[in-house]
């Protein structure tokens, strides 16, 4: 059977460009955004891992050593702070000026959110040896919320005994709020 294709059509598709379909720009979007979902292609850590760590030794809140990292979760990029203190309780106002010291010095390009927690390091710190008790936050951080108003979410989980995990950008516009 023969194609019912005339000279003129013939014509005008060699006229036309060629196109790079919707489809093939999809598929190309879905790759990079993938790959940046995963932590691929993500951008540098910001000067925080060393930051972080300084100002929090050089508080008077009793840490011992700190662990700084970034990681993702889906497209959401995250920052997590891990806390050793010489003691084995976390108080609200503890929590408070941890929160107060961490939150300004962030830097991450697209940090989302942050994941702080805490461990009992009274017994003395070595990381290859020792085994850490990590700490509730539940109560401190019920105290916190409290303080400083119920109405104020920060995307604070409930669901983990031993983690804070709040958003970045209201935790800064509410310490921005309120000079903390």
């Amino acid at each position: 059977m023969r194609s019912l294709t005339t000279r003129s059509s013939q014509a005008n598709s060699a006229k036309r460009p060629k196109r790079f379909g919707l489809g093939k720009i999809g598929i190309a979007l879905g790759g990079v955004l993938a790959l940046v979902g995963c932590g691929v292609l993500a951008p540098e850590m910001g000067s925080y891992t060393g930051t972080i760590p300084a100002a929090l030794k050089g508080s008077d809140l009793g840490v011992v050593e700190v662990a700084v990292g970034s990681g993702t979760d889906g497209l959401s990029r995250n920052v997590g702070v891990h806390v050793y203190l010489d003691h084995d309780q976390i108080t609200a106002p503890e929590l408070r000026d941890t929160i107060s010291l961490i939150v300004p010095l962030i830097d991450q390009p697209g940090a989302d959110t942050l994941e702080l927690t805490f461990s009992d390091a009274s017994g003395g710190f070595n990381v290859d040896s020792d085994v850490f008790t990590d700490l509730s936050v539940a109560k401190a951080r019920q105290e916190l919320l409290t303080e400083w108003g119920t109405g104020k979410q920060f995307g604070f989980s409930d669901s983990a005994d031993d983690l804070i995990r709040g958003k970045i950008s209201l935790l800064r516009q509410y310490l921005t709020d309120t000079g903390s």
